[in-house]
């Protein structure tokens, strides 16, 4: 090929080349989800106090985790990562533990969650369904607070959560029909 004939294909290839990607060095957004509206939702500012001590609690879990690699010890280092608006890790985490730990339903009702907070409604749909089907026909159980309220008393169950953030989920996509019976 002559030199001429290969001049109108430089610029292509040159811009080609400028727009190539390699593994490992795409870096991750500056925000944590896109909102329905289409707008960047970052997570909340958190203090420097409030953030050194979510800091220190999810150091602690990682390091109960390490030493009891336990389904209760990943929640916690999933729900300690998302109090810190790090929701996509905590997305990571839950989905380790749900590799891990597949018959158990928290995992999927904790991603399920946080899906809800990326506005990954359909991932959240699939995920809090799993978690209704694991659950049908056991007994409820009191879920531990992560936020703990004055008291100090958890305020909810496991199979409450499960049904309002699948009731919810459905909302937020306008199935007003499976919100409804999510509900009742």
């Amino acid at each position: 090929m002559s030199r001429r004939r290969m001049v109108p294909l430089l610029f292509p290839a040159a811009a080609l080349a400028a727009c190539e990607t390699r593994p490992g060095s795409e870096a991750a957004p500056s925000y944590e989800a896109v909102s329905l509206l289409g707008d960047t939702l970052v997570a909340p500012t958190l203090s420097d106090s409030l953030r050194a001590a979510r800091e220190r609690q999810l150091a602690d879990a990682e390091a109960a985790y390490a030493r009891d690699s336990s389904a209760d010890a990943l929640i916690w280092v999933g729900r300690r990562t998302a109090y810190l608006g790090r929701y996509r890790d905590a997305v990571e985490v839950f989905a380790a533990g749900a590799t891990r730990f597949p018959e158990d339903a928290r995992f999927y009702r904790h991603r399920g969650h946080r899906y809800i907070t990326l506005r990954r409604l359909d991932l959240a749909v699939q995920d809090l369904d799993r978690a209704a089907q694991l659950i049908a026909g056991r007994p409820d159980e009191v879920e531990p607070d992560g936020l703990p309220n004055a008291r100090n008393t958890p305020t909810s169950t496991l199979q409450s959560n499960i049904w309002y953030h699948l009731g919810l989920a459905y909302y937020l996509k306008g199935d007003f029909p499976n919100a409804l019976r999510a509900y009742q």
